[in-house]
């Protein structure tokens, strides 16, 4: 009986699984050392492949209808994309890019890749130490850093944790000092991961992991979140909506049906029944 070869981890020609990735939802239109300078020019690279399989995932993915969007779940990137990546096997097609984040802001990333993302984008980075006998990633970027915020999230598959996810938000400038801004990132890593390659390309004596997985989106302002528009495109508040509510037709047949007036209407909710000129 022939067995097959045991993949060497540090075999760099993967070639994309060609069957419908398992994260294509069908889903609606939505501490620092210093700062980082990126390179001028910097191609993307998907999944470690060359040019034409870039352009092949590419068009399988654009050929799905409108309305399917690469959403994976945290338990989806870690199992099919992040662990495959690390131990070097052939992965489902997908919108992940791979580059060395860390050398770039977020902005700059949105613009770099913006055919790999709407709202949010996905990427395989490595990360190196901030010390070079600790284990503390450096998380200086362009322009900036990125800022741990609360403690890792275990993710879980049957009741089994196959990794972690961590949240950032990039600050501009210089730590302790940088400027907070709305673009959040949500870092993957494998539980238990390989050993690092010695042999992959750019490997130093600083490197942390050979690959994590990392979500980056920006985050909506809540103002915007609690907006509606009416027919002349104005943006209507909270509380002109509630007002407008109370005023309906609907409510004031609900509180005669109810046997109550203006008065208990204002009594139990604090709120006049009529909006507010």
């Amino acid at each position: 009986m022939e067995v097959e070869p045991k993949r060497e981890l540090c075999d760099t020609n993967q070639t994309p699984e060609k069957t419908p990735p398992l994260s294509l939802h069908h889903a609606s239109s939505s501490d620092a050392l210093g700062i980082v300078e990126a390179p001028e020019n910097e191609e993307p690279i998907v999944n470690g492949t060359n040019n034409k399989d870039k352009i092949d995932d590419d068009r399988y993915l654009d050929s799905f209808p409108p309305g399917y969007r690469f959403c994976p779940l945290d338990e989806e990137l870690v199992l099919y994309y992040l662990k495959k990546k690390v131990l070097n096997l052939p992965l489902p097609q997908n919108r992940i890019v791979e580059v060395n984040l860390y050398q770039y802001n977020p902005e700059r990333l949105a613009e770099l890749y913006k055919q790999y993302g709407e709202k949010e984008w996905y990427f395989f980075t490595p990360r190196d130490k901030k010390y070079r006998n600790g284990t503390r990633p450096n998380r200086a970027a362009m322009g900036g850093y990125w800022k741990a915020t609360g403690a890792d999230r275990e993710v879980r598959f049957k009741d089994r944790i196959v990794g972690y996810r961590k949240a950032l938000v990039f600050y501009k400038g210089r730590p302790p000092k940088g400027d907070k801004t709305s673009w959040i990132m949500h870092e993957y890593r494998v539980n238990d991961p390989p050993p690092l390659c010695s042999k992959k390309e750019g490997y130093t004596d600083m490197r942390l992991d050979d690959y994590v997985l990392c979500r980056i989106y920006k985050k909506v302002d809540k103002s915007g979140r609690t907006q509606t528009k009416t027919e002349d495109g104005l943006a209507l508040t909270q509380k002109q909506e509630r007002d407008e509510m109370m005023g309906s037709e609907d409510t004031m047949n609900y509180l005669s049906t109810m046997g109550m007036g203006m008065g208990d209407w204002k009594k139990m909710f604090g709120v006049s029944i009529f909006p507010h000129n």
